[in-house]
C-alpha cells in the first residue's frame, strides 16, 4: 500500500464581513440547542444580519422562522427564541412584554448588538422573564460592513466632531467602542500605531485601554498568532482623496448618482408593456459588481458591453431561443439554464444602464479635462502653470467642481508662490467669494507630517494618484512605514515577533461578550490561508498577519479600494474603516465649521 503525503489544509479569511458572520453563526445561534429556532429582530440588527447571511444560510443553522420583534407574533411554546437586538429601552420593552404573563417560548436568548448599560440589565433581572433567560451575551457588532474588507460606523460629520475646534467627546467615546467591537469581532487584541498627531495619539490610547480590558475577560484576544497591525490615521493624512474624482466605476457611481444603500432603482417595462420600477442592490452577491467595481471607467465602458455580448455569444440557444426539433435532452439543459442565464443578463444590463448614465452626467460636466486637471495638481505640478490651468479650466464650471478644485490645489499645493493674497484672487477669479471661510479653514484638515510621497510612474489603467492609506498598507508589507510619523502605541510592539503565547480558554458567563474567536480570524497553525473574496476569486496569502488602516473623520471609496489593490498585488489581507464613508459633498460641507 502506497504513502500518500497529507494534504495541506486550507484556511479561509473572508475578511471583516466574514468574521462578523462567523461571530453571528458560531457565538450566538449556534450556542442556542435545537433545530426549530426562533429569530426575533429589531432594526439595528436586522440591518446587520442583511449583509451578513442569507435566510437559507440561518435555516442551515437551525433558524426556522425570524420575526421582527414589533409586529404581533403567534406564540411557539416549544422552539426557543433567540433575541437579536439593539441595548434600547424601547426593544427590550417588548422583549419583557414576550413574557410578562406567560411563557411565549420554550425559552429566551438575548443578544445584545452592542454593550448593554447596567440599566437595562437591571430592567431584565427585575422582570418575569428571568428565570427562562439561558444567555444573555453583548455580541459588540454595533458597526456596518458594507463590503468584504471594509467597515464603518456611521458617525455622521465625524471629521467635524472629531478635527474641529471642539472635539465632541460622545463622537470620540462611540468611535473607540466601535473600535473595539472591530477588534473582538476579528478575535484579536492587535498590534496599534498612529498617526503622530495629538487627536490620533489620544483616540489610539483609548483604544488600547478598551481592548486590553475587553482582552481581560476574553483572555482568547490574547492569543491571535500572529496579531493584527491597526494603523490609526485622521483624515488630514489624505485631504486630496476625498477632492479627486475618482474614475472608477464604483467611485463615479458614488461621486455623479450616489445611491441610498447602494439600491439601484431601474426602469423598465413590465409584462403587461407598462412602466415599472425595481430596486437592484449593488453588493456582493453580484458577481459583475465585484468584478467591475474597482475598474478604471475607460475600461469598464469598454468591457462591460463586452461582457454581455459574451454572454449571448456563449448561450445562443437560450439568447434566441431553441431551434426546431431540439432533442428532449437539450431542451432540458436549457431549461435548467435558464434562470441563471436571465439572472446574469439582468445584471450586466442594469450595469449597462447604470454605466450610460454615469457617462452622461460626466461628459456634461466635462470631467474628462477636469479629471486630469485634478491628476496633474496631485502630482505637484508647475505652480504657475497649475494657477493658470485652474482659472482657463474652471472659468464655466458649477461652483461645487470650482470648490473642490481649488481645495483640491491648497492640498496638494506646497510652494510658497501659493500666498494667502494668491488664494484670495484665485477665489474672486472663480467667482467663490462666499466660500472664503471653506479654504481658510482647509488648512485644519491638511497635514504635511507622514504623508508619504506619490511612487513615480507611468501608469496605465488607472488615475496615477495613489491614496495616502494604499501607501500605508504598502510600506507596512514592506516592514518600513516611519516610526517616528507612526509610532507604536506600545514601544515593545516595534520588535514583536510573529509567535504570541496561548492563553487558556475563556470561561463563559451568564452575561459575557462573545468569546470564540471567529473561525474567520484564525491566523494561527499549519495550513495554506487564503482570502476568499467571493465569486471564485481566492488570493492565497504570503503572510498571515493581518493589516487594517482606520480613518478618524471618514474613509473614501478610494481608501476602501486599496485594500483590494493590497489583497491583489502583495497577497496580504487588508481592511480599511473609519468613522463614516466619505463623498466630496459631505467632506466640503463640514470645512465652514473647521478652524
Amino acid at each position: 500500500m502506497s504513502r500518500k503525503a497529507a494534504q495541506p489544509v486550507v484556511v479561509p479569511s473572508t475578511g471583516i464581513k466574514g468574521a462578523m458572520k462567523q461571530r453571528i453563526l458560531l457565538d450566538m445561534i449556534e450556542s442556542v440547542g435545537g433545530s426549530f429556532k426562533v429569530l426575533l429582530v429589531d432594526a439595528a440588527s436586522a440591518e446587520i444580519l442583511s449583509v451578513c447571511l442569507r435566510m437559507n444560510e440561518l435555516m442551515d443553522h437551525g433558524i426556522t422562522l425570524v420575526e421582527d420583534i414589533k409586529n404581533v407574533r403567534q406564540p411557539i411554546t416549544k422552539s426557543p427564541a433567540i433575541y437579536f437586538i439593539a441595548p434600547t429601552e424601547a426593544s427590550v420593552k417588548i422583549v419583557i412584554d414576550d413574557w410578562a404573563t406567560k411563557d411565549k417560548y420554550l425559552e429566551a436568548h438575548i443578544f445584545f448588538t452592542s454593550s448593554a448599560p447596567k440599566r437595562i440589565i437591571d430592567t431584565i433581572a427585575a422582570a418575569r422573564i428571568v428565570e427562562k433567560v439561558k444567555n444573555l451575551k453583548d455580541m459588540l457588532l454595533d458597526f456596518s460592513v458594507p463590503e468584504t474588507l471594509s467597515f464603518h460606523f456611521g458617525i455622521t460629520d465625524g471629521m467635524l466632531k472629531l478635527m474641529g475646534p471642539m472635539v465632541s467627546q460622545p463622537a470620540l467615546n462611540n468611535a473607540v467602542a466601535k473600535l473595539t467591537s472591530v477588534a473582538h469581532t476579528l478575535g484579536d487584541n492587535p498590534i496599534i500605531r498612529f498617526q503622530n498627531n495629538g487627536l490620533c495619539r489620544t483616540f489610539a490610547e483609548q483604544v488600547s485601554a478598551s481592548i486590553d480590558a475587553l482582552a481581560k475577560e476574553i483572555p482568547a484576544m490574547n492569543s491571535q498568532n500572529p496579531r493584527t497591525i491597526v494603523v490609526v490615521v485622521d483624515r488630514s493624512i489624505d485631504s486630496a482623496a476625498p477632492l479627486l474624482h475618482e474614475r472608477t466605476y464604483e467611485g463615479m457611481i458614488n461621486d455623479l448618482m450616489p445611491l441610498d444603500n447602494m439600491m439601484y432603482q431601474q426602469s423598465y417595462k413590465d409584462r403587461s408593456g407598462k412602466d415599472a420600477v425595481r430596486n437592484c442592490p449593488l453588493d456582493e452577491l453580484d458577481q459583475y459588481w465585484c468584478k467591475f467595481r474597482h475598474m478604471f471607467l475607460p475600461k469598464a465602458v469598454e468591457q462591460l458591453p463586452a461582457a454581455l455580448k459574451q454572454l449571448l455569444a456563449d448561450n445562443p440557444a437560450l439568447a434566441g431561443g431553441l431551434e426546431k426539433g431540439a432533442k428532449l435532452s437539450e431542451v432540458g439543459n436549457a431549461i435548467r439554464s435558464l434562470p441563471e442565464f436571465q439572472d446574469k443578463q439582468a445584471k450586466l444590463s442594469m450595469h449597462i444602464d447604470i454605466l450610460s448614465k454615469v457617462m452622461d452626467l460626466y461628459k456634461g460636466q466635462n470631467l474628462t479635462e477636469v479629471s486630469a486637471l485634478e491628476q496633474k495638481i496631485a502630482a505637484g505640478g508647475s505652480f504657475k502653470d497649475t494657477y493658470e490651468a485652474i482659472k482657463k479650466t474652471m472659468k464655466n464650471a458649477d461652483d461645487n467642481l470650482k470648490l473642490r478644485m481649488l481645495l483640491l490645489f491648497c492640498a496638494c499645493c506646497t510652494s510658497r508662490d501659493f500666498t494667502p493674497a494668491k488664494k484670495q484672487a484665485l477665489l474672486q477669479d472663480l467667482g467663490l467669494d462666499g466660500e472664503s471661510l471653506s479654504v481658510a479653514n482647509f488648512d485644519a484638515v491638511v497635514s504635511r507630517t507622514g504623508v508619504i510621497p506619490q511612487p513615480k510612474g507611468t501608469v496605465t489603467d488607472r488615475d496615477p494618484y495613489v491614496p495616502q492609506v494604499k501607501l500605508i498598507l504598502e510600506s507596512l508589507c514592506a516592514e518600513n512605514l516611519s516610526t517616528t510619523d507612526f509610532p507604536f502605541i506600545r514601544p515593545s510592539d516595534a520588535s514583536a515577533t510573529s509567535t504570541a503565547a496561548s492563553a487558556p480558554a475563556p470561561k463563559r458567563s451568564l452575561r459575557s461578550a462573545g468569546s470564540r474567536p471567529s473561525a474567520g480570524a484564525a491566523r494561527g497553525g499549519g495550513g495554506d490561508h487564503v482570502l476568499d473574496l467571493g465569486h471564485d476569486e481566492k488570493i492565497s496569502l504570503t503572510n498571515q498577519q493581518r493589516l487594517v488602516v482606520f480613518v478618524l473623520g471618514g474613509v473614501t471609496r478610494a481608501d476602501v479600494r486599496s485594500a483590494y489593490d493590497i489583497a491583489r498585488e502583495k497577497q496580504r489581507e487588508a481592511i480599511v474603516g473609519g468613522t463614516s464613508l466619505l463623498r466630496a459633498d459631505t467632506f466640503v460641507r463640514q470645512l465652514p465649521g473647521m478652524k
